[in-house]
């Protein structure tokens, strides 16, 4: 087996990330907004920077979503 390459999976399949090909109306800001809370709740700093507040969004999108759409990467 040179050169060969085996995957060895347990569990489910992987369900994220999502493959989309053009918005999802579930990725709303209430839903930010309440994964936000969430880590809160948990003991996490709020997000009241604009600037964490778009790197968190990015990153829920980033985990969510794989962008299938011609001409992303």
């Amino acid at each position: 087996m040179t050169g060969e390459h085996q995957r060895f999976t347990f569990g489910p399949p992987r369900a994220y990330p999502l493959t989309v090909t053009g918005p999802d109306e579930r990725f709303s800001e209430q839903l930010v907004k309440s994964m936000a809370a969430l880590l809160v709740a948990h003991g996490y700093p709020p997000l009241d920077n604009p600037y964490d507040w778009a790197n968190f969004e990015t990153a829920l999108a980033g985990f969510l979503f794989h962008d299938n759409r011609e001409g992303s990467s």
